[in-house]
């Protein structure tokens, strides 16, 4: 009798462990559940795109070309930009697991990838489009269109741009302001430092009040110049030069016309 009460004894001891045990054991489960998602989660990483206006986004490099840029980033997806406008801080992580499948296109120093324009361009035309617009009612009912357009090429020693700017608005439905600007850039590299310039414009200002007279009116101007790079390093270029300035404008509700022609020298950054 003494021994199978010490067994019946020892069981209901034994089960009386079991949830209390389970309980243990569930706890430690769930903390090692935790831990695994927090060190999985801090293993994702993530490329940077810095542009050289200091904006960046975060997200995926998908491709490095010489001269463009891929990149998907978390909020916008896939975004083309310029290797010349944007360079790409590479997450170490991630940029070893890269270096390990495929060789990487461009080396990358100081953890900044930069993608210099060198040969052909692989595309040919890059160029943007924004468009705004604004309506404002308090004391005034205001509202207004801004429209902006640039397409641009690159070879080995041109460059080509075209820009055009087109701008609306009006105050209580009575016109302000209406004004379209066109203009281009053509730049050819004569040697390693030296280049010619040649930018024409147009703009067509059909509400212009001029010594408080409705005066819309058209303007061309051509400008050449010659200019030289007098800083060339690889972060920083700066040139240099002199240009000659013509211009031509007709007021179109009157037979006024106005002719210049304007010296000037011009400093600009690469």
């Amino acid at each position: 009798m003494d021994e199978l009460w010490q067994t019946r004894t020892r069981r209901k001891s034994c089960s009386g462990l079991l949830p209390g045990a389970w309980k243990i054991f569930a706890a430690q489960r769930t903390r090692i559940i935790l831990t695994a998602l927090c060190a999985s989660t801090s293993c994702v990483s993530a490329d940077t795109l810095i542009f050289n206006d200091g904006n960046r986004l975060t997200g995926k490099l998908v491709e490095a070309q010489r001269d463009e840029i891929v990149f998907r980033s978390s909020r916008f997806g896939e975004i083309r930009a310029k290797s010349s406008e944007a360079s790409v801080e590479v997450d170490p992580v991630d940029s070893s697991e890269v270096a390990s499948q495929s060789p990487p296109p461009v080396p990358v120093v100081n953890r900044t990838a930069s993608f210099p324009i060198s040969g052909e361009s692989r595309n040919a035309w890059a160029g943007r489009i924004a468009i705004g617009t604004e309506a404002v009612r308090d004391a005034s009912d205001r509202k207004s269109l801004v429209l902006d357009v640039c397409v641009e090429r690159k070879w080995v020693k041109d460059q080509l741009r075209n820009e055009l700017h087109y701008e609306y608005r009006t105050v209580d439905n009575a016109k302000q302001t209406d004004d379209l600007k066109i203009s281009g850039y053509w730049k050819h590299g004569l040697s390693d430092r030296s280049f010619s310039v040649c930018r024409p414009a147009v703009e067509w200002n059909r509400y212009a009040i001029l010594n408080n007279l409705f005066t819309p009116y058209v303007v061309v101007q051509q400008e050449l110049g010659l200019g030289y790079t007098v800083l060339n390093q690889p972060t920083r270029k700066v040139a240099a030069g002199i240009s000659e300035n013509l211009f031509n404008g007709w007021a179109i509700n009157s037979d006024r016309k106005v002719r210049a022609r304007l010296e000037s020298a011009f400093l600009e950054r690469l």
